[in-house]
């Protein structure tokens, strides 16, 4: 009796023993939930457009009146800018490119206003809206913009008034401006030389005397040193902020095809070759990313290269700058997303513990993508793959396969 006493007493410390250490290693296994994810394999730097420019000078001397802004899309054949002789009181260009832009501002608004000519709702629409705009900027201490915002209002003010039959409305704004404008150039003379465009593109303003510095032409010939050396070059010039080299007026850019330059060392360069398809995102422009081929890579110098992108993709505002901050996006791997610490080998299968039922389960798994100690990993098995929210082992070396885990 008292043996068997004994006995009941060592199978229930056996068994809290058995309860202890279990819940002891169940109490250290760490898990985590898996989810998708997609990394980068990318290098952030400065990039150089290289484009395709063609400049425009006037046959005399004198002050240039441009028709379009910087940015604008002009055709084949337009009128972008006209000179007017003589000497001019740079107070007097500055009043008529003035009233050059709130001309242009009326005529678009006048434009528009036909497309939805009786439909006075849209109209207050509009208006409110550049009320909200004049607003914002006025916050801003964005004075130029206020004022031509109010000329927008005014056009449509006017219009409104005219389709609700207004007939006591005062002469039309753009008539008014469009006097001043005669005045304006009548004190600086008549206009001597027009210039057209050869071609269709980008309109710009803002002559950087790199133009012909660096082309679609010579730019195999550019290594990282002459990169670095242009660089230099454009900053200068935009920390004085110079707009003309004084020979030429104005250029067009062709947009639907240009270049982007970038250095990067061996290792950045690594698994790069011409032809491949690549990335690039120009998050100064805009938060997307345009697609792009490796069309050149120049030898190597001091253990860098240039490497060049061939583009196609237009987006707005970049080809009106030489050099803009990119993200060279070589390649994008997508898959479940793991710590290395949570993966484990089985033979010369490599794979993760995941809980099934409270059960411990491996399950194979293929590397796409390795960096530090995060793992991009896919499912290597069609029977028993990987499943969004499993619950995967993390650092516990204790667990093995086919043990039973309290959740």
């Amino acid at each position: 009796m008292k043996g068997k006493k004994y006995y009941f007493i060592f199978v229930f410390v056996l068994l809290a023993i058995i309860y202890i250490i279990r819940a002891f290693v169940n109490g250290n296994v760490v898990k985590d939930t898996l989810y998708k994810d997609t990394v980068e394999d990318s290098v952030n730097t400065k990039a150089m457009v290289i484009k395709y420019e063609n400049l425009y000078s006037s046959d005399i001397d004198g002050v240039l009146d441009a028709k379009f802004e910087s940015g604008d899309r002009v055709a084949s054949g337009s009128q972008i800018a006209v000179t007017y002789n003589g000497s001019v009181d740079p107070r007097v260009k500055i009043k008529l490119e003035q009233i050059n832009k709130k001309i242009s501002i009326l005529e678009s608004r006048h434009n528009e206003n036909t497309a939805f000519s009786n439909d006075i709702s849209k109209l207050e629409q509009e208006i409110s809206s550049d009320l909200t705009k004049i607003i914002d900027e006025s916050y801003k201490k964005n004075m130029s913009s206020v004022s031509l915002l109010k000329y927008s209002i005014t056009a449509l003010t006017e219009h409104k008034a005219t389709i609700e039959g207004n007939t006591q409305a005062v002469s039309s704004t753009l008539d008014t401006l469009k006097s001043s404008k005669a005045e304006l150039e009548a004190q600086i003379g008549a206009a001597e030389s027009s210039i057209y465009a050869r071609n269709s593109g980008i309109f710009s303003s803002y002559i950087d005397g790199l133009e012909e510095l660096i082309t679609p032409y010579n730019m195999h010939e550019l290594t990282p040193s002459k990169f670095d050396e242009l660089q230099t070059f454009d900053e200068t010039n935009v920390r004085e902020n110079k707009t003309s080299n004084g020979v030429y007026a104005c250029k067009i850019i062709d947009n639907y095809r240009y270049f982007i330059a970038i250095t990067l060392d061996e290792a950045q360069l690594s698994g790069t070759k011409v032809g491949d398809n690549i990335k690039l995102r120009f998050y100064d422009v805009s938060p997307k990313s345009s697609t792009a081929k490796v069309f050149h890579i120049s030898p190597a110098q001091d253990g860098r290269y240039v490497v060049i992108c061939e583009c196609r993709n237009y987006q707005e505002g970049l080809l009106e700058q030489r050099f803009v901050n990119v993200d060279f996006v070589k390649k994008t791997y997508s898959g479940y997303k793991i710590s290395l610490s949570a993966l484990r080998t089985k033979g010369n299968e490599n794979g993760v513990y995941v809980l099934r039922e409270n059960i411990v389960t491996f399950v194979p798994v293929n590397i796409v993508y390795n960096e530090n100690d995060t793992l991009i990993v896919s499912s290597a098995s069609e029977e028993n793959p990987l499943k969004l929210y499993d619950e995967i082992i993390v650092n516990s070396p204790d667990v093995e396969e086919g043990q039973m885990v309290n959740s």
